[in-house]
């Protein structure tokens, strides 16, 4: 699965049906490097949310959540 294709496709259908979307930038990956770059800054962004694996799992284990 790569953050150009599968990714924003899964990511977007989770959004249509109601769903919040936040997707670990540094675990995804693609075969172009360009590609995923302009994935993760320009397309990914309008989908969900973004972070890191760690930033994501600070903030599921957070108290204030």
């Amino acid at each position: 699965m790569t953050i150009t294709t599968i990714v924003p496709r899964t990511a977007r259908a989770a959004h249509e049906h109601g769903h919040h979307v936040t997707i670990a930038v540094d675990a995804v990956a693609d075969f172009d490097p360009e590609a995923h770059a302009n994935s993760i800054q320009h397309i990914v962004p309008a989908i969900g949310e973004t972070g890191t694996t760690g930033e994501i799992v600070r903030m599921l284990e957070s108290p204030e959540r």
